[in-house]
């Protein structure tokens, strides 16, 4: 499942899952000409608490399955992500990993990756997921990964008219539901194979009466 998941991000952002426009054909472009990064900062530790005091804030730790979770705030907030941004970890052993962005306080292992007017957002998600997901491999087994500023700017997206990106978030939306149900399904055939194996078992070797 996991492996089809990341054959749908590799086609959307290439622009094989849906039907490209008929007009002006979408152009290949580096982030930095596109977007505007932001890198995270940690505010002094002395300033950060989880009794819901001040501004939220983000680490590496909060990433969670879409969006980070929410389980700690600043007094003193350097560097500020919004909704609308891409986060991703930069630093680290989960180096690579992305959520969509909340209005927060972002730590030093995180940058918030700002779109331009002609980008949205949910897009440059789907994007960026194969270039993660390379990045991620290649680091699988380094203590310490980084992603710099430089870097960043230079990775490259398709970029579509905003009503294809629309059909092609419409589309993975769509394809992500489906393998969520497969997922389902092959797990509750999982367990229903082993209920079996486990009664055979228990038949066999229940003592002779």
């Amino acid at each position: 499942i996991q492996k089809l998941r990341g054959l749908i991000y590799e086609l959307a952002a290439r622009g094989k899952l849906t039907v490209p426009d008929s007009g002006t054909p979408a152009s290949s472009v580096q982030l930095g000409e596109v977007a505007e990064f932001v890198m995270g900062q940690a505010p002094p530790g002395s300033e950060c608490n989880t009794n819901g005091v001040g501004t939220i804030f983000v680490k590496t730790g909060e990433f969670g399955e879409e969006f980070p979770v929410v389980r700690e705030w600043t007094t003193k907030p350097l560097k500020f992500a919004k909704r609308g941004d891409v986060l991703i970890c930069v630093v680290g052993a989960t180096v690579g990993k992305l959520n969509m962005a909340i209005d927060c306080a972002i730590g030093r292992s995180v940058a918030a990756i700002r779109p331009c007017n002609t980008l949205d957002s949910r897009y440059l998600y789907v994007a960026l997921v194969p270039f993660t997901l390379r990045l991620r491999s290649q680091s699988r087994g380094s203590a310490q990964g980084v992603i710099g500023k430089s870097e960043l700017g230079q990775v490259e997206i398709r970029h579509p008219s905003l009503a294809e990106q629309h059909r092609i978030v419409a589309k993975v939306d769509e394809l992500m539901a489906l393998c969520d149900r497969l997922k389902a399904q092959l797990t509750i055939t999982h367990t229903e194979t082993r209920r079996f194996v486990e009664a055979v078992l228990h038949e066999a070797l229940a003592p002779a009466v």
